[in-house]
């Protein structure tokens, strides 16, 4: 959350009447809000292995069988065997439990 707000910080700071100053401070604060995106992505989609492990199963690089995690086992062990179920983030049906 520190890293969100950062930007903003140097922002305040563009104000201030020197034009040197002023384009330093714009520098660092294109470089500090444009990599926002990248740290949520990295921190919220690469490094959660619930997210990782959907999307390659999704995009056919892991088997839903192999799964490492331990909820990913569970849920793929809750499917009946005999049936076609498609594989389903875990999330969604825990989401929809209190609709």
């Amino acid at each position: 959350m520190v890293l969100l707000g950062t930007g903003w910080f140097f922002g305040i700071f563009m104000q201030i009447p020197q034009p040197e100053f002023q384009v330093m401070m714009q520098y660092i604060f294109i470089l500090l809000n444009s990599t926002q995106g990248c740290f949520v992505f990295l921190c919220y989609v690469i490094l959660n292995e619930q997210v990782t492990t959907y999307w390659l199963h999704r995009f056919g690089f892991k088997d839903k069988d192999s799964a490492k995690s331990s909820q990913a086992k569970t849920q793929t062990n809750a499917l009946p065997k005999n049936t076609d179920a498609k594989y389903e983030f875990p999330a969604r049906s825990q989401d929809n439990v209190q609709i």
